[in-house]
């Protein structure tokens, strides 16, 4: 082979090879060489080594057949073993669902009433509003309105939760359902009474206001707030809501034939939120007074109930509808609130909520909730949130704040971070969070149990940061004793293990809520409402219940607190709370029925219709619209439009009303 290629190349140079000049001389001719025999020699070789290839082609053939015969067996066993994995796995998730749904129908059974246990159609004789002529008005207007049918589930809730309350009440035996007097605060239409407030010190300064001395234990009857003996008259100013009061004689009193009373000058204007008078002043008699207030009064009689004005704490708000804290963990690491803040407020308040509650704000850097909480508990804090109470007020609703402490819960993550349901490590921001006793909530890292000095410290904490919140303008204030935070935590045999005089029996338990807000009553002094958001149920067997939350506000009740905001749920992680439209209505109905104190409604209401209904057949004294107004700031307008009433009684700012809904861009 070597020998014919080597011919054949020595023969093919010459044609391949570099040129050569042309030559005169004859050319030789060259000796061919044995081209057969050399063709006969290679095709021996190529014939051996095809042989050759054709042989190691099959053994790596049959190789990879061997190989693949061995994955394939191998595949089908791992995917025996992957389906049995999975039969077992949903065996099991199907076990733990049934196990899950069956202790959900437990705590509904235990725990929950329902809106078909409530005749939405029949008013309860127990509500002395029912008797008021402009509430009556507005019912017959529901009642003759054949498209609020849908809007109103009659069974929001299982009803297996109604038959169990039944049961419940059965068991009660002779609790007999108490009357709502007109004595209760906020019930009536009409002013009942107001605390007094001079021109001079509607705010009173810092080191005015009374520092909490709450004993450990002492009664609570002794606790109920002064008011006024001589009987006042609220002057309703605009913006701010504030109420300037005159002594007048007790409703019930006979008039003498002096009758210089009635024409004592009263003062009418319009207040600061630091108490300074910004509108000119002017001097009305008493029949002056009254003569405006029946105008007003006619002027609202047709109304319907959740746009009639309402009064609590001497505070009259032009509405019923109130915006409830909702936290936006968009706070920076001083926890002061920000332009987001400001805009965030002032926007639902220019949209027509009666009251704005301020998210929930941590009385102490280790009470917040997560790093981007809000906080109020200095001087540069307070400053903050005085632009935001302005910019409320002016936009004509009653500033609140919601205060809390968030116990077990704190340092915890948010959508602002990155650590799903854990706690922020503290290389990264966070802190040791702290509760009534060292039990985790979920996958947080555990607490560290409270010493007995550190309660009172944060009754402390607590007194303080309502302080610097009358002092930044807030008109009322709300302890947060809901969701799982820690006054709930408190509360709840499920979180408080304690052995001492702050754990143990109901008592003990409802210990720190009732210090906290006796405190705080006392040292916001007779001008700011008080509030106290609760957890009706906390959705799990062996927790709180309607009966223990019944028997708290009675204690609220008589250390002066004006209305209780009920919610439900948030001490046990994945307590499997029904999420259903109104689900929440029927516990402030009971609550409000049996304690006889104002209270709001809140979750699941998102139709004008449904709050109209709620707040006119006496479920609730003023409902709250929470994510709605999220998405929506102006729901209130909205619903004014959608329930009737009249343009001009719409509380559109001046510049917003070229903007009014009308019926021919209905959507």
């Amino acid at each position: 082979m070597s020998d014919m290629t080597s011919n054949m190349m020595d023969t093919n140079e010459p044609r391949n090879g570099n040129s050569q000049e042309p030559s005169d001389q004859p050319t030789a001719t060259p000796t061919l060489p044995n081209l057969t025999a050399d063709f006969a020699t290679g095709e021996i070789a190529i014939g051996a080594y095809g042989q050759h290839v054709s042989h190691e082609s099959s053994a790596l053939r049959t190789n990879a057949q061997d190989a693949l015969d061995q994955l394939r067996s191998t595949s089908e066993k791992v995917a025996s073993h992957a389906s049995q994995i999975a039969k077992n796995v949903s065996s099991q998730t199907k076990k733990l669902w049934d196990q899950i749904s069956a202790s959900s129908e437990e705590a509904h059974e235990r725990r929950i009433t329902s809106a078909d246990q409530i005749e939405w159609s029949e008013p309860e004789p127990i509500d002395p509003r029912e008797n008021d002529p402009h509430i009556a008005n507005a019912l017959q207007r529901i009642d003759d309105d054949p498209q609020t049918t849908g809007d109103m589930p009659t069974q929001a809730i299982p009803s297996k939760a109604a038959q169990a309350l039944a049961a419940h009440d059965a068991q009660m035996g002779n609790f007999a359902r108490e009357p709502l007097t007109n004595e209760a605060p906020g019930i009536s239409l009409l002013l009942h009474h107001s605390a007094k407030v001079s021109t001079s010190d509607a705010v009173k300064p810092l080191d005015a206001l009374n520092h909490h001395t709450a004993p450990a234990q002492e009664d609570a009857g002794d606790c109920e707030p002064e008011l006024p003996s001589d009987g006042t008259i609220a002057i309703p100013v605009k913006a701010t809501g504030k109420s300037v009061v005159q002594p007048q004689p007790e409703p019930h009193e006979a008039r003498t034939s002096d009758s210089s009373d009635l024409t004592q000058p009263i003062i009418h204007g319009i207040i600061s939120h630091t108490g300074a008078m910004i509108a000119p002043v002017q001097q009305m008699s008493t029949e002056q007074f009254q003569a405006q207030q029946k105008l007003e009064q006619e002027r609202n009689d047709n109304l319907p109930a959740l746009f009639q004005p309402y009064t609590l704490h001497g505070l009259t708000m032009r509405n019923r509808l109130w915006l409830p804290p909702m936290d936006t963990y968009s706070a920076g690491l001083d926890a002061i609130p920000t332009d987001f803040h400001y805009q965030h407020y002032v926007s639902r308040a220019l949209g027509g909520f009666g009251m704005v509650i301020v998210e929930s704000t941590a009385i102490n850097a280790e009470g917040r909730i997560s790093p981007g909480d809000l906080g109020l508990w200095n001087d540069a804090q307070a400053s903050a949130f005085a632009r935001i109470t302005q910019g409320i007020r002016q936009a004509g609703a009653v500033a609140a704040i919601e205060l809390n402490h968030a116990g077990r819960k704190a340092s915890s993550s948010s959508y602002t971070l990155n650590y799903g349901h854990k706690s922020v490590p503290l290389e990264a921001g966070g802190w040791q969070s702290v509760a009534p006793s060292a039990l985790a909530y979920g996958e947080l890292n555990p607490p560290r149990a409270l010493e007995h000095d550190e309660i009172i410290s944060i009754i402390d904490a607590f007194v303080r940061s309502a302080q610097l919140a009358v002092q930044a303008g807030f008109q009322a204030i709300e302890i947060h004793a809901a969701h799982g935070y820690l006054l709930n935590q408190s509360l709840d045999p499920l979180s408080n293990h304690r052995s001492d005089e702050y754990g143990g029996s109901l008592e003990n338990r409802e210990r720190l809520v009732l210090q906290v807000c006796k405190a705080v009553r006392q040292a916001i002094g007779p001008d700011v409402a008080l509030l106290v958001r609760i957890s009706a149920v906390d959705w799990t067997p062996g927790g709180w219940s309607i009966d223990d939350s019944m028997h708290l506000c009675t204690q609220l009740k008589a250390l002066g607190v004006d209305l209780i905001d009920v919610s439900t749920g948030g001490v046990v992680a994945h307590d499997g709370n029904p999420q259903a439209p109104l689900w929440q209505v029927p516990f402030s109905a009971r609550i409000r029925s049996r304690v006889g104190i104002p209270v709001s409604a809140v979750g699941g209401i998102t139709k004008p219709k449904q709050a109209e209904k709620v707040v006119a057949h006496g479920k609730a004294d003023v409902v709250e619209i929470g994510r709605a107004a999220l998405r929506e700031p102006y729901w209130p307008l909205k619903a004014a439009w959608k329930l009737g009433v009249p343009d001009q009684q719409i509380p559109y700012p001046v510049q917003y009303r070229r903007g009014m809904f009308t019926h021919e861009f209905d959507d």
